[in-house]
This record gives structure tokens, C-alpha cells and sequence, in this order.
């Protein structure tokens, strides 16, 4: 309660402002007298003088940016660093739209959310938080995709079928796959004592590879789709 400032008029004067003064709490009155020596007091203020933005950051347990998972689930953790906390909202939203699935606000100081359960989609996330000045700042959006479907695989055309017994030096192997978020399309050929004996693996949309220059035997293939989940078939 130590005094900073006391400024007494002797005309009549109806304001005041003080100014500069730094942030912190604050308690003010006023008092008026008269020449026969009588005064009253207001009742006393308290103000808070807040100019700094919270701080807000994600820490552990939030996944990076542009990441995939096989899950119906996003679980967000942020720290914050505010005095005069007010609110925090989390809001999540549609990755492909851009419109808002999800915000939730607490006026509580909460740290984390975990929306679920959610479905298969891109989601792009972030949080907010405001101090009872006004202040607010936000983080950085997220980007997560949820995938939990494995790829679709399928021999197509030029493929052999079978058990077959061909007259040549090379096996060509084609498929289909239906998948928005591939990882790699792995060829593998093995003897048929199941040793391998060719593995190729491509990081793009790979359809078909042709094993060339293979001597004369039985020969066991597959073909494995991965996508950005960690799903995969073949």
C-alpha cells in the first residue's frame, strides 16, 4: 500500500491521469474538502495495468506440424506464462475447408485438450490465450492428418498370373493403389527358397517394376503399399 503519487488542487479540479506508469496492480481514491473543514473520500479502485502479450507455446505430447497417424484422436499441450489469465480457446478445424469443427474455451487455467473421436481427415489446429487486459496471443497451426485405412493393392494387367510357367528372362508386375497419403510401394522378389532376391522401393506413386535379367527358376513376388499412417498392405 505505499503511496506513489499525491496530487492536491486548490481549484476545482475534476480528473486527473497519471501517466507514465508502469504495469502492475494499482489502488486509487479521491478526496474533497471544504473551508469549514469537512471531507469525504471515495470508496478505493483497484486497477491492474497489463501490457504484455501471454505467452503461449506447445510442449510435449503435441505431435509436429504435417504429421500423420493411424488414430481418431489430437491431443494438444501448450505452457503458458501470463499473470492475469483470463481465457484459452483450442480450435480445430477442417484441414481441406478450412471450416471450424471444434472450439472449446476455458476461463480456467487448462493446458490441454484432446478431441476425440475424430475421423479420417486433415486437421489444422491452434490455441489462443487472453489476459483480462485484452492481451492475446495464439500459437503457430498445426497440420495432422488421421488416416487408420490401409492402402488398396491390386495385381493389374501385365501381371502374370499365378503358378504360371513363362518362357523368358524377366517378370513384370503391375497393381493398382487407391490411397491418398502414400508413403512408398515396395517391389520384393524372392527364390522360391525364400530368399530375396530384389527389393526396389519407391517414395512416389510407383505402379509396376520388371525383374530383368533372372535366370531360369520359380520365383515368389509381392508388392507392399505404405502410407503416411504406417498402414500398409500388399
Amino acid at each position: 500500500g505505499a503511496m506513489l503519487n499525491e496530487t492536491n488542487y486548490t481549484t476545482l479540479t475534476t480528473f486527473i491521469n497519471f501517466t507514465p506508469i508502469g504495469e502492475g496492480n494499482f489502488l486509487y481514491n479521491v478526496t474533497a474538502r471544504d473551508r469549514a473543514g469537512n471531507s469525504n473520500t471515495t470508496a478505493a479502485r483497484n486497477i491492474t495495468l497489463d501490457a504484455r502479450t501471454p505467452s503461449v507455446d506447445y510442449v510435449g505430447g503435441t505431435e509436429i506440424n504435417a504429421s500423420f497417424f493411424n488414430r481418431n484422436w489430437i491431443f494438444i499441450n501448450v505452457s503458458i506464462t501470463e499473470i492475469n489469465f483470463n481465457n484459452i480457446t483450442f480450435a480445430l478445424y477442417n484441414g481441406s475447408t478450412g471450416a471450424m469443427l471444434n472450439e472449446t474455451n476455458y476461463t480456467t487455467l487448462t493446458t490441454s485438450i484432446n478431441f476425440t473421436p475424430i475421423g479420417d481427415g486433415n486437421y489444422l489446429y491452434n490455441v489462443t490465450v487472453r489476459d483480462k487486459a485484452s492481451n492475446l496471443n495464439y500459437t503457430a497451426t498445426r497440420n495432422t492428418t488421421l488416416d487408420t485405412l490401409a492402402p488398396g493393392i491390386n495385381y493389374s494387367g501385365g501381371t502374370a498370373a499365378n503358378a504360371s510357367t513363362v518362357d523368358r528372362s524377366w517378370i513384370f508386375v503391375n497393381v493398382s493403389i487407391t490411397e491418398a497419403n502414400l508413403a512408398n510401394v515396395s517391389f520384393a522378389l524372392y527364390f522360391n527358397n525364400g530368399t530375396a532376391a530384389n527389393e526396389t522401393n519407391y517414395t512416389i506413386l510407383t505402379t509396376s517394376t520388371n525383374f530383368t535379367s533372372l535366370s531360369d527358376g520359380t520365383y515368389r513376388y509381392n508388392v507392399t503399399a505404405r502410407d503416411k499412417a504406417s498402414n500398409a498392405n500388399n
